[in-house]
């Protein structure tokens, strides 16, 4: 369980207390120990996170979720945060949730275990069918949504993606970049960006707005949304993997998603049109269907060489 955090010396009494509980099946009591253990040390994560399990083996996904909130407050990105909250979302039906749990974790410290055992409970519990049916009813992500990154949050802003080839490689990028990458590759001066309102409300929400004043360097368009195509795999049990400092990749059975990155840089690639042809019939029927990916992409492929320039 949890390290010791800012605990007191009855910390570590406290957490044997639970587990006692729980090798007895005596959950009444373990909740209630938990609980006390919260009011004596509210800033304890073990605590919360001892709690939130102890109601996830109650089934009582609800309470789960209120302890979690409260672990989130102390710290919401530890690897056991992580681990409750996948277990929790699980059993409570928030299935994006879980997902986001599990794909937060791998960028922290968690032990090759624990991820494994995250894994695992979502091969048995959480994956979508290529009609995007999960294996048991869905319930709302309301509550659970806020514990996970944006990604994870399946009741956001649609996500429009394109594709185009450059050199016999499939690149995707967010569909409002295809036209000013392509002005700005042609040779088009800052006063292009007025061309593109739409792009320059999304841009304003990660830069300065001193960007517009000059023609910008490709990294400006950093296909970010492109990590959508990554997690749509993930719900189908195609995890990433880390195969070096810079490249995660989705193994499926017809083609491999690759995210590169380099520095500041940022890449997706598909590997070919097997892959390419799953993903455009497959997202309509995920994240309530707000991903979409089109091409190939006349503005984009002109653009290529200028965007993939390191």
């Amino acid at each position: 369980m949890p390290e010791k955090s800012a605990a007191s010396p009855d910390a570590p009494a406290s957490r044997q207390a639970v587990l006692g509980c729980w090798l007895r099946n005596d959950l009444t009591r373990a909740a209630a120990l938990a609980r006390h253990w919260t009011t004596e040390e509210p800033a304890s994560l073990d605590a919360w996170i001892m709690l939130a399990e102890t109601c996830t083996r109650q089934r009582h996904p609800e309470e789960s979720l209120q302890a979690l909130q409260q672990a989130a407050e102390i710290d919401g990105n530890h690897p056991l945060f992580w681990r409750a909250l996948c277990q929790a979302a699980l059993q409570a039906g928030a299935f994006y949730a879980a997902h986001g749990a599990v794909a937060a974790a791998r960028y922290t410290a968690i032990k090759p275990a624990i991820l494994a055992e995250m894994e695992k409970w979502l091969r048995a519990e959480g994956l979508v069918d290529t009609r995007g049916n999960f294996l048991k009813p869905e319930a709302s992500e309301n509550g659970w949504q806020d514990l996970v990154p944006r990604l994870w949050q399946p009741n956001r802003e649609d996500v429009r993606l394109c594709w185009g080839r450059l050199r016999g490689r499939i690149l995707v990028y967010p569909l409002d970049f295809a036209a000013p990458a392509a002005a700005f590759a042609g040779g088009a001066g800052p006063e292009a960006w007025f061309r593109f309102p739409t792009t320059v409300e999304k841009l304003s929400r990660t830069y300065e707005t001193t960007f517009l004043q000059v023609a910008p360097p490709p990294e400006i368009f950093n296909p970010f949304q492109a990590y959508f195509l990554q997690a749509s795999l993930h719900l189908c049990g195609f995890f990433p993997e880390r195969t070096s400092e810079q490249k995660w990749v989705s193994h499926t059975p017809v083609g491999d998603l690759e995210i590169h990155v380099f520095g500041s840089r940022h890449f997706c690639l598909i590997e070919n049109e097997a892959l390419l042809a799953f993903l455009c019939t497959f997202l309509p029927h995920v994240f309530n269907g707000r991903i979409t990916l089109n091409g190939p992409n006349a503005d984009l492929e002109a653009a290529l060489s200028w965007l993939t320039h390191i």
